[in-house]
Formats: structure tokens, sequence, C-alpha cells
């Protein structure tokens, strides 16, 4: 099992992260190392913005 080519943006305050993924058997899995550190540098930005 390996992460595909495919890689979804995602768009936040903190910029575009990409998110790699693979299929098997007919689902579709993203990398939790990836997600983790999309949602962590955008909590990041996030939190200096609030009071």
């Amino acid at each position: 099992m390996s992460l595909s080519e495919t890689i979804f943006s995602y768009n936040s305050a903190s910029g575009n992260s990409a998110v790699r993924s693979f299929i098997e058997d007919e689902q579709l899995y993203f990398s939790l190392f990836d997600v983790v550190k999309a949602i962590s540098a955008e909590n990041k930005v996030l939190d200096m913005v609030s009071p």
C-alpha cells in the first residue's frame, strides 16, 4: 500500500496544504499525517487572530 499521486488541496487561513490519498478496495483514504499537519497550521494562524 502506498500513497497515490492523487493530491487534494486544502485551502485555509494558513494557505494551501496538500493532502495525499489512496484508494484500496473502492475506499478512499487520506493521509492522517497530512490532515493533522494542515489542521495544525490552520490552528496556529487562527490562534494568532483570536482575541
